[in-house]
């Protein structure tokens, strides 16, 4: 069996870091490359064979799949439901003149800045039901509860009819 070069300097430098600290060689073999086949004789001997489960557990065991396949679905199903966030961002964005994606996402708070981050954290919880608040608070580098802070608040304007964009406003 014939190792490669740069295989056999990894171990040597393993040993010999090994011999530093624990005062002699490890106990580990080189790693042979053409071992495909497992060494089962140390496993149990139930591991070994073929095991037959009673009916019970047979069910139990369909049932549970059953179950985990119909979540990994509606799972699949959730994660594609939606526009994508920053289709939503870009949107909300375009309604705010001279705001970027990078300054929603930076740290700086003027008054126009705030506002359009407030509206993209608002659009984007309530048109993607599979995200959570710390979620999108993750596309914003923000904290799930600055993102509450903004869905409350633009509920909050829209209920009063305030103007949520600039250009509404006539500014």
């Amino acid at each position: 069996m014939q190792v490669s070069g740069a295989l056999k300097q990894q171990h040597e430098r393993y040993q010999a870091a090994h011999a530093r600290l624990w005062n002699g060689p490890p106990k580990l073999a080189l790693i042979e490359a053409a071992k495909v086949e497992e060494d089962k004789t140390h496993w149990p001997e139930w591991k070994r064979q073929e095991v037959e489960f009673d009916d019970h557990v047979n069910t139990w065991r369909e049932v549970v799949r059953s179950c985990l396949e119909r979540l990994a679905s509606d799972m699949r199903s959730a994660i594609g439901k939606g526009r994508p966030a920053k289709a939503i961002i870009l949107e909300v964005l375009e309604r705010f003149p001279g705001v970027s994606f990078a300054e929603l996402k930076g740290p700086r708070r003027d008054k126009n800045i705030v506002r359009a981050r407030q509206v993209a954290m608002f659009e984007v919880y309530d048109q993607r039901d599979d995200m959570s608040t710390p979620m999108v608070g993750n596309l914003f580098g923000r904290d799930h509860t600055t993102v509450l802070h903004a869905v409350h608040k633009i509920k909050a304007m829209k209920a009063a009819g305030d103007p949520l964009y600039p250009l509404d406003e006539g500014m």
